[in-house]
């Protein structure tokens, strides 16, 4: 689909190509080309293997990071859409999804729309963050992640 093909240039393309891929997709969104359920469907088949990315491209996280703050901010997909494109992923690597929902939420940060959408929508780490995630790991991830001022 478009959007697996919008991933791989997240990957692949250099800089000045890259930043296009996010506005292209939330057009075809605003235009009723895709939706909120083709995202969330084809991110999730994309990124099942994001740990086997990581290994090629070791910025795999923050581009796709990058891209997943555009769409959130935008409106494309709510934070907690994060759990359904993410579920394959945090079944095959539950280690690393702490890390990649750290670089969304820096990326969010990064942004006014990134920081009204993750205030506005009353994200709840502990699921984002999957089994296992306490109030002390919860704690600990906002603190090494520099994001006290989003929650």
């Amino acid at each position: 689909t478009i959007v697996k093909v919008a991933c791989i240039m997240m990957l692949e393309k250099k800089d000045a190509e890259r930043r296009y891929v996010p506005d292209a997709l939330v057009e075809l969104h605003k235009e009723k080309f895709l939706t909120t359920a083709d995202f969330e469907q084809a991110l999730d088949e994309r990124l099942e293997f994001l740990g086997d990315e990581l290994m090629d491209n070791p910025l795999a996280f923050k581009h796709y990071g990058a891209l997943f703050a555009k769409l959130i901010s935008d409106g494309v997909l709510e934070v907690s859409s994060l759990v359904a494109c993410l579920s394959k992923f945090s079944a095959e690597t539950p280690h690393l999804l702490p890390k990649f929902v750290g670089e969304v939420m820096k990326a969010l940060k990064e942004t006014e729309d990134g920081v009204k959408a993750v205030k506005d929508q009353n994200v709840d780490l502990k699921a984002l963050l999957g089994e296992g995630a306490d109030d002390d790991k919860v704690k600990k991830f906002v603190e090494d992640n520099e994001l006290g001022d989003l929650f």
